[in-house]
C-alpha cells in the first residue's frame, strides 16, 4: 500500500518511474544491487535491526515465503520469482510442513469416519 501511494504521489501520470535508480536517474544495474544494498541498509537501519545484516537473497526467500505461507497459488509465486513451480517446490518445499500435517490430519479424519461406517 505504501508503495502504492509513493509511486501515484511521484509518478503524475508518467509511466515507467522507478523506485529506486542510479545516481543520474537511470535505472539500477542489477550488477550493483547486492553493493547498493550493503550501501543502504547501514544507513536505514539502526544497530540490532535484523535487516540491516540482511542479504538481498534473504530478502527474497523471505518474500517467497510470506507468499507461499499465506496462500498465495505456486504458480503466481513462481512468477513473481522467475522461477518454474518445479524449481520453486524444491527450494521451499520446507514451507508447507503445517499444511502437510493439515492435509494428513483430514486423510485420518476421512479414514475414521469411513470405518466407522
Amino acid at each position: 500500500m505504501a508503495l502504492r501511494l509513493h509511486l501515484e504521489f511521484f509518478t503524475n501520470g508518467r509511466h515507467n518511474v522507478r523506485v529506486f535508480t542510479n545516481t543520474v536517474g537511470l535505472p539500477v544495474n542489477p550488477n550493483n544491487l547486492e553493493r547498493l544494498w550493503r550501501q543502504v541498509r547501514v544507513v536505514v537501519f539502526p544497530i540490532g535491526n535484523p535487516l540491516r545484516n540482511m542479504r538481498l537473497y534473504d530478502l527474497r526467500h523471505a518474500c517467497a515465503t510470506l507468499l507461499l505461507a499465506s496462500g498465495v497459488p505456486i504458480p503466481e509465486v513462481a512468477r513473481r520469482l522467475g522461477h518454474g513451480p518445479d524449481v520453486l517446490m524444491r527450494i521451499y518445499a520446507g514451507v508447507f510442513t503445517e499444511e502437510r500435517e493439515l492435509s494428513n490430519q483430514r486423510v485420518d479424519d476421512y479414514l475414521k469416519l469411513a470405518a466407522a461406517g
